[in-house]
């Protein structure tokens, strides 16, 4: 049986005096009195029912039960050492694993200039990024396989919070050698009555525009669909049609394609961040957070600046 008595202060005492083999030594390395000292080994010695030292008046030894024992509590303060360091490291996000689940559009534009910050504040920290739609980052919120989501608003169920970042506009994108290139803004009515390319149902950003814009009187009929922004970006480059994807979306890939202003109506989606109300987030992830919320709305004024030049 473990006696359930024990400190640490006792078996620190017990190491010290081991190496010291004095009670003056072993306390002054310590900063405690001799007497607190000579408290700890008797109440240690107590605890266990041996006699750890043979104390005379020149000399403290160890007995051979007290050699038996050093080393494994040696062992035991050591790791106890390592523990409490990372617990130290944890608590000042200085080591850990955050998850992050986020659309493709932010895993490629705004997560990897994250990356490279963050690294130079917490290098041992592991970050894995999965790139999700925004139902499929819900469901690794729920099931705790990612500690933070970034996506648009939609109805979360209770267990989920949503902290907006940005509001991110739809824009027209369009051929670069398109006739809409000669205006810098164009409405929905316009430009659907060219062939349309458009996200696939299912994704949020077409779930957006089809909720919107159906109350409207405005249906879209794509000719083209695909699950990823730059599949569109490449159709649209390649003359097929037309179309309207966030902003933000529009710097996952470096096709050449024009953009406008989209009104009539404006069309916005919310971008920001998505936790878990009943899970705490780690310091690790905690500190990625703040990261994040920065790089989104680094982005949101890039995107302001952006739009309004479009539309003078």
């Amino acid at each position: 049986m473990i006696p359930n008595n024990i400190t640490l202060r006792q078996l620190r005492g017990f190491v010290a005096l081991s190496e010291a083999r004095s009670f003056r030594r072993a306390a002054s390395n310590l900063n405690i009195s001799q007497s607190a000292l000579s408290t700890a080994i008797l109440q240690l010695e107590e605890s266990l029912d041996v006699k750890l030292f043979d104390r005379t008046t020149r000399s403290v030894e160890l007995t051979q039960i007290g050699h038996d024992v050093l080393p494994p509590i040696r062992r035991i303060l050591s790791d106890l050492n390592l523990t409490f360091a990372d617990v130290r490291n944890v608590a000042m996000a200085q080591k850990g694993a955050v998850t992050v689940s986020c659309h493709y559009s932010v895993a490629t534009r705004v997560v990897p200039d994250v990356l490279v910050e963050f690294r130079e504040a917490h290098p041992n920290v592991t970050v894995n990024i999965l790139d999700n739609t925004n139902k499929a980052i819900v469901h690794s919120l729920n099931t705790h396989e990612a500690d933070i989501g970034v996506c648009a608003q939609a109805d979360f169920d209770d267990a989920l919070h949503f902290e907006p970042v940005l509001v991110d506009r739809y824009c027209a994108v369009v051929p670069p050698d398109h006739e809409l290139t000669k205006i810098t803004k164009v409405s929905w009515e316009r430009l659907l009555q060219e062939p349309f390319v458009a996200m696939a149902q299912g994704t949020d950003v077409r779930d957006i525009m089809d909720v919107r814009l159906r109350p409207l009187g405005y249906d879209v009929r794509p000719v083209y669909e695909a699950s990823h922004a730059v599949s569109i970006l490449r159709m649209v480059r390649c003359g097929l049609g037309v179309s309207a994807l966030p902003d933000l979306v529009l710097d996952t890939s470096d096709e050449k394609v024009s953009t406008l202003c989209l009104d009539e109506p404006r069309l916005t989606r919310e971008v920001g961040i998505l936790t878990s109300k009943y899970r705490s987030l780690s310091p690790a992830a905690s500190a990625f957070r703040e990261y994040l919320v920065h790089a989104l709305q680094s982005s949101y004024d890039r995107n302001t600046i952006r739009t309004a030049a479009a539309a003078e």
